[in-house]
């Protein structure tokens, strides 16, 4: 499914070839700057390494590392490389027929379905996260576009403050129809309203999508250290892990 670039922004480069995908944006953001899938011999890790340190020169360069890498070259030439590994996150998956619902009483969620959502979204993501994003208009209406019309790939949900309409955290989620398969990301909540059942409510949201969808599972890739207790106590499934491998700007 990573190699399904459909939810790039506009501005992005990918770059796809049987032995590598990968994503370079002249936005220093990592996730716009990093390899998404290796699959490479001995001989040509060196070749790559050095294409991918010259498409991502001006940033912070990020590498992803799965399990179908055990026993490859990967990690020992990203070492040599100077990438370090940095956060690990847990694969975790939950069937849609399994999910059971935890109601929060005093929080609203909607889909993004304007400008104002998106910019509420994108604005409550940076604070959950501890981040500062801002987007040019033209991106903007590129990421509402995702989101919009009965063919959308993409959904992104608010959680609102149910009494005073102050944005609390926000969540998205794509589609994948060929797998039935719906994919989490960007799940946060903002410091001071969590322990309020924001994350459950985004969730139990994003789980109605999938219903719409036609999709019977979901799961996302969770901060082992963070984020993959809270999703476990949803019942979701750990069942393997994708590792960070990064290197400051060259």
């Amino acid at each position: 499914m990573q190699q399904d670039t459909f939810w790039v922004p506009d501005d992005l480069t990918v770059v796809h070839r049987p032995e590598i995908t990968y994503l370079s944006s002249q936005r220093p953001m990592k996730f716009t700057n990093a390899v998404i899938r290796t699959k490479a011999s001995r001989a040509q890790m060196p070749g790559l390494i050095d294409e991918v340190r010259a498409a991502h020169a001006h940033t912070t360069s990020r590498w992803m590392q799965y399990p179908s890498h055990a026993g490859t070259p990967l990690m020992e030439a990203l070492g040599d490389a100077g990438y370090v590994s940095t956060d690990v996150h847990d694969g975790m998956t939950l069937s849609v027929e399994a999910f059971v619902p935890k109601p929060a009483s005093s929080v609203v969620v909607r889909r993004v379905a304007d400008r104002q959502g998106l910019l509420d979204c994108i604005d409550v993501c940076g604070r959950a996260f501890g981040q500062s994003f801002s987007l040019p208009e033209h991106q903007l209406l590129h990421e509402l576009a995702l989101c919009l019309g009965p063919t959308a790939r993409s959904a992104r949900f608010v959680a609102y403050d149910a009494a005073t309409d102050e944005p609390l955290g926000s969540g998205g989620i794509n589609r994948y129809p060929n797998q039935r398969f719906g994919l989490l990301w960007g799940g946060g909540t903002i410091p001071e309203a969590r322990g309020r059942g924001v994350y459950g409510a985004l969730l139990s949201a994003r789980v109605d999508q999938c219903r719409t969808w036609g999709a019977t599972m979901l799961g996302l890739y969770a901060k082992t250290t963070t984020s993959a207790p809270i999703v476990a106590a949803q019942g979701f499934r750990r069942g393997g892990q994708m590792t960070y491998w990064e290197r400051p700007r060259a």
